[in-house]
């Protein structure tokens, strides 16, 4: 340490503030790198997952809803019931059709894609099949169109069910992993902040304590020598090696 010892006063104590200044910026940048961290946690969730989740819990509600409006023109109703019920049909599958198109921006791996092509593709079967009981009923064929929808329909719509219940599961998983990233996030910036914390107060003890110790010691020898001045003693040992103010006050002494 004789080198900092030799640094005159004003270079010592910019000296001191830079390394104070340095920790603080350390500190600075472990806050913003944890901040970042969980902000881009909290962005997938609010931006990807959440939506997801909400899509397939609104798509099983309009799957549920197209079973009941095909059902309304199958049985025997009015012409103006049947009609309304296929146009209502008409718009829960346009409808479905919009959610398969979001959702797809939302899809955050392979086996994710795949099991939305499955439910695409379920859902095109089990509407073909809806489409033949209709065509069945403009044929008059109601027998052959109630027994193809408690039958054939029936199977294909659950199959599109089934489809979706798995893709229900996979953004279920991914929420649950996506909540534990951000609580696993917010524990290390947590852990970061009072480290870095920790560090900014030892640090600036510790520099505190030098730059105490190093003033202290040079103006208690310097007192000393010239309480020996004042004393008559005049052969007193004075360490002339410093290099700063009070280094150039011992050595006028001497």
């Amino acid at each position: 340490m004789q080198w900092f010892s030799s640094l005159k006063l004003a270079p010592k104590l910019m000296l001191a503030f830079g390394v104070v200044l340095l920790i603080m910026l350390v500190q600075g940048i472990g806050a913003y790198s944890g901040l970042r961290s969980m902000n881009a946690v909290t962005s997938s969730l609010a931006d990807d997952v959440l939506p997801s989740v909400t899509l397939v819990g609104e798509t099983r509600a309009l799957l549920g809803e197209y079973r009941t409006a095909s059902y309304r023109g199958l049985v025997r109703a009015s012409d103006a019931v049947k009609a309304e019920a296929r146009e209502r049909a008409a718009g829960i599958d346009a409808q479905l059709q919009t959610n398969f198109e979001t959702y797809r921006q939302y899809v955050t791996s392979p086996e994710e894609q795949r099991m939305l092509d499955d439910l695409v593709s379920a859902w095109a079967a089990a509407k073909d099949s809806y489409a033949s009981v209709n065509e069945m009923l403009d044929l008059e064929l109601p027998d052959d169109a109630t027994d193809t929808f408690i039958g054939e329909t029936s199977q294909l719509h659950n199959a599109a069910s089934a489809a979706l219940g798995a893709l229900a599961a996979e953004s279920n998983r991914i929420a649950t992993e996506s909540r534990a990233k951000a609580d696993s996030a917010y524990a290390t910036s947590s852990l970061l902040l009072v480290v870095l914390l920790l560090a900014g107060i030892g640090g600036g003890l510790v520099v505190a304590w030098l730059m105490a110790r190093s003033l202290t010691s040079a103006v208690r020898e310097a007192a000393a020598v010239s309480q020996d001045v004042a004393n008559g003693k005049l052969d007193s040992h004075i360490d002339t090696r410093r290099n700063d103010e009070i280094g150039d006050l011992l050595k006028s002494m001497q």
